[in-house]
């Protein structure tokens, strides 16, 4: 027959001094299930055996080396955090690290060329765009007298096809694009 164990009851406090954590933590771990709570005492084995059970020992990551943790949490997660007691500061810490990270990855794809401003893009689009239509409406003007004097529809057509190519080599080349600059 086995010798009946020995209960040892702890207040929260204490228990947070027997794990060498916060009391925050503790009431944490009660809040959460992850400890249980008999009449405002734990049972101190029952609990030391939960802990390591329910808590991971890496504040929002996996305790297996080199495992992918959860997603990173946003700054929606944080804002909703109040409901729970607030972000823990090892929490928003690893969010702050993840946005560093981020801008730091951003930052040197901008400065390797990978990465332009997208306002930049859409104005030297415009130019171009503009560029290109101003050239395709000068075209009549260019050759109408060549057409007036053509007399036959497949000169007409030899004519505007000549034109039109040399457009698209303009184009291909580099005469009508980039942009001229802008006038000092």
């Amino acid at each position: 027959m086995s010798p009946a164990r020995q209960v040892v009851w702890l207040t929260p406090a204490e228990y947070a001094r027997h794990r060498r954590v916060s009391r925050q933590a503790v009431h944490k771990a009660i809040a959460q299930g992850r400890v249980q709570l008999f009449g405002g005492r734990i049972d101190r084995d029952a609990a030391d055996r939960e802990w390591i059970d329910n808590t991971d020992p890496i504040p929002g990551g996996s305790s297996t080396p080199g495992a992918v943790g959860p997603p990173a949490a946003t700054g929606e997660d944080l804002a909703a955090a109040p409901s729970t007691g607030g972000p823990s500061f090892h929490r928003a810490r690893t969010v702050w690290q993840g946005y560093r990270a981020q801008l730091a990855r951003l930052e040197y794809e901008v400065r390797v060329g990978k990465l332009v401003n997208a306002d930049e893009v859409r104005q030297a689009a415009y130019d171009h765009g503009r560029r290109l239509r101003d050239a395709l409406i000068g075209l009549p003007a260019r050759v109408a007298a060549e057409l007036a004097a053509a007399r036959k529809r497949a000169e007409c057509e030899r004519i505007l096809l000549r034109e039109i190519h040399r457009l698209c080599e303009e184009l291909a080349d580099g005469k009508l694009w980039p942009p001229a600059p802008p006038p000092a």
